[in-house]
């Protein structure tokens, strides 16, 4: 029964990363689709740890702390990765209006005042979702 409680919630933390990865993106229709992902099949998963749980025999506070904390890894994980991501990989889009100066000006006030884009590089997100994926099979294979 431990074997398969960590392996799930190895995964929810897994799927935590996808989701603070997504949301780290500039792209909102990956956001979606990852948020509708996990929505799909949390309840599954819910499901399968409190099967496994009953079918050992677990006292019902046992069982309830396990999926107390199981619930807990996806946000731990989408909040823990967003933050690294958003606060140590960040790049900042800044667009020079040809050569023009009152436009260069122009655009240093506008990035002072914080209203150019920025966000996660492309393949830091795909490396985050990429390590969330691998994790996904390591966990799917070995460990339940």
């Amino acid at each position: 029964a431990l074997a398969s409680i960590v392996g799930l919630m190895i995964h929810a933390v897994a799927d935590g990363i996808a989701m603070g990865a997504s949301v780290a993106s500039a792209d909102a229709s990956l956001t979606w689709i990852v948020f509708a992902a996990l929505m799909i099949h949390k309840a599954p998963a819910s499901f399968g740890l409190c099967s496994v749980l009953l079918a050992r025999r677990l006292h019902r506070t046992d069982i309830r702390k396990a999926v107390a904390i199981f619930s807990l890894c996806t946000p731990f994980g989408a909040v823990l990765t967003y933050l690294i991501l958003s606060l140590f990989f960040r790049v900042t889009q800044i667009v020079v209006a040809g050569s023009d100066p009152a436009a260069a000006m122009m655009e240093g006030v506008q990035s002072i005042a914080g209203t150019t884009s920025s966000a996660v590089s492309g393949i830091y997100i795909g490396a985050a979702l990429t390590f969330s994926g691998g994790t996904f099979l390591y966990v799917v294979m070995h460990a339940l």
